[in-house]
């Protein structure tokens, strides 16, 4: 038996999921559920994020955030240093 993590809704009644599955149809499978922490969509007045874009983005915490942004800054840090200084 293989396994596959499959990021799904549960939406009337019935699992769907969000990426394209690999199985037969009508095959048999053992469901566990975890629930994840669920983002609301924006007002129509706000513009849309990549968390409406990408659904799986919720599971990123605000401490990941902030340190892939301080990552992204020492990245382009370093790229204005080696342009400017020819390093």
């Amino acid at each position: 038996m293989t396994s596959q993590v499959i990021d799904a809704v549960f939406r009337g009644g019935v699992f769907r999921p969000l990426t394209p599955v690999d199985l037969i149809d009508n095959a048999h499978v053992r469901i566990v559920v975890s629930e994840e922490r669920v983002v609301s969509e924006p007002p129509a007045s706000q513009p849309k994020t990549l968390f409406g874009v990408l659904p799986q983005l919720h599971a990123v915490a605000e401490f990941d955030i902030g340190v892939i942004k301080d990552f992204w800054r020492s990245s382009l840090d370093k790229q204005a240093h080696i342009l400017h200084d020819g390093e």
